[in-house]
């Protein structure tokens, strides 16, 4: 018997249905690397910016495929991927920071599992070596355009995100996820 799709309204932060809370998500190795600049991050943040305290804000959907309780991104990973820093740099993210791994990609795994000490600019607790370049950019540019914020303006936006919904779609077990991608991009 196939199941059906699964469909889950998440709230970027919330009790319990925040899109990080008790999840773990993969990035598959047919996902390209992170990618995202500063146009689709400024864009991210500025809609987040933009939302009304009074109703919710649908900022799309993460496709994804339910593998023994972690979720594979089929797509929508360049958003997640972003919403992770993006509570990271807010330190929203700190029981959730081993949620978000890419599948063999090592420089990725090591940058996103050493996050807080970057952001602090602990230099003696990770090695340049290895910390991936794009998630470095994408964490600077979330820095520059966050810190730009009074602290009202910066909590105001926490309230905000508490609004941003997310919806994650699972495709139906047994779906050859190459094709799908593929036919999605």
């Amino acid at each position: 018997m196939m199941k059906t799709n699964k469909v889950s309204e998440l709230h970027i932060i919330e009790d319990d249905s925040s899109i990080f809370k008790s999840v773990k998500y993969s990035i598959p190795l047919y996902q390209r690397d992170y990618a995202w600049g500063e146009k689709e991050i400024v864009q991210l943040i500025e809609d987040i910016d933009d939302v009304n305290l009074s109703e919710n804000y649908y900022i799309g959907s993460l496709i994804v495929a339910n593998r023994d309780g972690v979720y594979e991104v089929v797509d929508g990973q360049q958003r997640l991927t972003t919403i992770f820093l993006l509570l990271s740099y807010l330190g929203l993210n700190a029981e959730n920071e081993d949620s978000l791994s890419f599948s063999c990609r090592e420089k990725s795994n090591y940058t996103l599992r050493h996050i807080i000490p970057i952001l602090a600019d602990e230099r003696d607790k990770y090695d340049v070596e290895h910390l991936q370049q794009n998630i470095i950019s994408g964490l600077a540019i979330i820095k520059e355009n966050i810190e730009k914020y009074t602290e009202e303006h910066r909590d105001e936006f926490i309230k905000k995100l508490k609004n941003v919904v997310i919806y994650r779609i699972e495709v139906p077990d047994h779906t050859d996820l190459n094709h799908y991608f593929e036919i999605m991009n």
